[in-house]
């Protein structure tokens, strides 16, 4: 019994010793994680410390950076000053973003510079940024300078001469020689493009130096065409604004015009093939045309020469007879370049009907060409002078007709990168529906008769056209062309 006892103790004493063991090595190996929480912050002071010796040199970088752009920038406005390299402006500007900010020095001479090298999204950048902010006097003339020659650049004249009318107002005691010089160039460039009525309005938003500066664009608008009257009329224009007329900077151009005689020929020659088949035609067009311009009186000859049938010689020999002081023609390319090699045509003053190559002209020859290619060049240039963003052309279905609509499509992809639509008729009596297909009459016609139909009566309707056309060019005959502009009165809405 004792020895049972003894063996149990024995047991008892046993598993304490265990459990004992067992606390022990739990404890051990419990103590690196007490321990753990305390490195852990050690170590996170010592990463926020080593992070920041090494985040030092990347701010020292910004700034060196930063400081490099900003000389690359007084670079490239030394070079704008002195040479106008474009190339070097542009390498030296690489790596300037617009978006940064600079002070208000550098980005007004950013802009500048950006303008010169036409990259206008760049200068509309920076220009709105410095708008948004209340600038000095200092800073606030060149901004509108700089504005103003930004609008002229994207087409925008109206935008660029209310900003130089505004300018003049309110910091005109301001402006420096050569800020008011500039101011006035830019004027006359952007009001020069603009017609006379578009400029009614400033004249009482702004005051009477603006409306003298207007007087003056709708002179030049008016009487530029003729010289004698013209220059009676900037000498009047000088008398009635004479305390504006001193510090104008008149443009030299409307100067040497104001200055130029009138040319006044006493014997005209006008030189086209009229015997030539395919040209007899308009051959005589051109004369009648010629001839019923002119304003004839007793001192005024004019003489009919064939420049199909006559040779050069024999056509000098008549003009030196004759003794013609101004030539009317030829119409052929082939005869103009002939012209111009003749020694005794040299000297008198010749309206060519046609043009050549610029290097084969002469002084004192003038070029007027009527090949229908020559007009779809200056509609072309025409639109886009007037922002006509969606034109459309209507052509007969002919190889005039579809070689110059391609002409057409061709130069407006060139000047805007957009597409061209265009349409075209073979005969006159499908005209109506050419032009109801182009302004999409059609479509409309279809949608009511499906609101019809599934109303299950008829309502009142109108058909209606689309809106987007803001320009139709035609290319037709006169008859054609007649015709045309009904069918577009009856189916514009």
């Amino acid at each position: 019994m004792k020895q049972d006892n003894f063996c149990n103790l024995k047991f008892i004493v046993k598993n304490l010793l265990m459990i004992v063991t067992m606390f022990t090595v739990v404890a051990c190996s419990s103590s690196p994680e007490q321990s753990s929480p305390k490195s852990k912050h050690q170590n996170t002071q010592t990463n926020e410390r080593f992070s920041a010796v090494k985040t030092t040199p990347s701010h020292s970088a910004q700034a060196s950076q930063r400081s490099l752009i900003s000389s690359n920038i007084r670079q490239a406005l030394e070079v704008y000053e002195s040479s106008g390299n474009k190339a070097e402006i542009s390498a030296l500007l690489q790596n300037v973003d617009p978006q940064d900010f600079f002070s208000i020095e550098q980005d007004l001479s950013l802009a500048k510079l950006y303008l010169y090298l036409q990259l206008t999204d760049n200068a509309d950048i920076i220009i709105s940024r410095l708008k948004q902010g209340a600038l000095p006097t200092k800073h606030q003339i060149p901004l509108w300078l700089i504005s103003a020659q930004l609008d002229a650049q994207k087409g925008e004249h109206l935008n660029s001469v209310r900003t130089l009318f505004r300018l003049s107002q309110l910091y005109g005691q301001h402006l420096s020689f050569s800020d008011k010089a500039l101011s006035n160039q830019l004027i006359w460039q952007n009001l020069l493009l603009l017609s006379p009525s578009s400029l009614t309005p400033f004249q009482s938003d702004f005051g009477e130096e603006v409306d003298s500066w207007i007087q003056l664009a709708q002179l030049i608008e008016g009487f530029s065409a003729a010289p004698a009257r013209f220059s009676k009329q900037i000498e009047n224009w000088a008398i009635r604004h004479g305390q504006y007329s001193q510090s104008n900077t008149i443009p030299e151009q409307v100067l040497q015009l104001s200055r130029v005689e009138t040319f006044k020929p006493q014997n005209i020659a006008i030189v086209l093939p009229f015997t030539n088949d395919k040209l007899k035609k308009q051959s005589l067009a051109i004369r009648d045309g010629l001839l019923a311009g002119l304003n004839f009186n007793q001192s005024v000859r004019v003489s009919l020469l064939d420049s199909h049938k006559l040779t050069l010689s024999e056509i000098e020999q008549q003009i030196t007879e004759l003794q013609i002081d101004f030539i009317i023609g030829p119409l052929l390319k082939t005869k103009i370049e002939e012209f111009n090699q003749s020694e005794v045509l040299a000297n008198i003053a010749q309206l060519n009907l046609n043009t050549i190559d610029t290097e084969k002209r002469k002084a004192n020859k003038f070029y007027f060409a009527l090949s229908p290619e020559d007009e779809i060049e200056q509609a072309v240039d025409y639109f886009v002078s007037r922002k006509i963003e969606h034109p459309a052309v209507i052509y007969a279905d002919n190889s005039l007709g579809r070689r110059l609509s391609s002409q057409f499509s061709e130069l407006w992809q060139e000047s805007t990168n957009k597409q061209l639509e265009n349409i075209a008729f073979q005969s006159q009596s499908k005209l109506g529906e050419a032009v109801k297909e182009l302004l999409d009459v059609g479509l409309s016609a279809k949608r009511i008769k499906q609101i019809n139909r599934l109303l299950g009566a008829k309502i009142k309707s109108e058909e209606r056209s689309r809106t987007d056309i803001d320009a139709i060019y035609v290319i037709a005959n006169s008859q054609q062309t007649r015709l045309i502009k009904p069918f577009f009165d009856v189916n514009v809405s």
